[in-house]
């Protein structure tokens, strides 16, 4: 059984204090009465989305924020779960990882590394390179990377046409892989715009010409220049040789 968290704990206080019920309070958070219930017991773990939300709820409140981020780090998965993940050697990802040159490469791992704190503060990355094949591989890497720390992403083409009932819940899910924001559809902008204001993690890629101009539209990189820092990206064989 896993214990009863200092985050839950909080969450109560202030729920009582604003005089909510345990109903309210997990409608809050997005989850049923009996979720809750469950997190309270220590059966359960608070979900990544239901952690984004709650954020969303304080996004002033520094103690929160801390709380938020220490159950990040220490209670999404028990001590022995995290163990056995660090021994997994994530075969995928060093695969990619053999396409981008060395700095690219750190620079990924650097986002990874810091993803408890971007997914509280919903900042995402912009991923731009003048090799489309080097943009492949980034996503492919950062994909691979979340997918053996057991954080689950959508990837999804840029140009994909999204239904109308799609888009509540791209805009709504915890992270988003993009590919090729230049070639963003009018459905995928409005789930980018969608995703910016509710402060979810999104990582995109863009092509960029040999100076460095991205070909992206202005309007889309204003998006996502809100909530994304940028890292530009070289294959391995466009690294220069020792």
């Amino acid at each position: 059984m896993l214990r009863t968290t200092p985050l839950m704990h909080e969450l109560e206080r202030r729920a009582r204090a604003l005089g909510l019920s345990s109903p309210e309070l997990a409608r809050r958070i997005g989850m049923e009465r009996t979720g809750l219930a469950h997190i309270r017991s220590g059966r359960d773990r608070i979900s990544l989305g239901a952690l984004h939300r709650i954020a969303l709820w304080f996004p002033n409140d520094e103690a929160i924020r801390r709380l938020v981020w220490s159950y990040i780090l220490h209670d999404v998965e028990t001590a022995r779960e995290r163990l056995l993940r660090e021994r997994t050697l994530s075969e995928d990802a060093e695969g990619f990882a053999g396409k981008l040159a060395e700095s690219s490469v750190a620079l990924l791992r650097a986002f990874v590394a810091d993803f408890p704190a971007r997914v509280v503060s919903g900042t995402g990355l912009l991923i731009v390179s003048a090799d489309a094949s080097a943009l492949s591989a980034s996503l492919g890497f950062v994909e691979a990377e979340l997918r053996a720390r057991r954080i689950h992403a959508i990837r999804q083409a840029a140009s994909s046409r999204i239904a109308a009932s799609a888009v509540p819940a791209l805009v709504a899910c915890p992270v988003l892989l993009v590919e090729r924001v230049e070639y963003a559809s009018a459905s995928m902008a409005a789930v980018l715009k969608g995703r910016a204001a509710y402060l979810k993690l999104t990582v995109a890629t863009c092509v960029a010409d040999g100076q460095g101009a991205d070909a992206a539209e202005s309007p889309i990189l204003q998006i996502l220049g809100r909530t994304t820092s940028r890292v530009s990206v070289d294959s391995a064989a466009a690294a220069p040789s020792a």
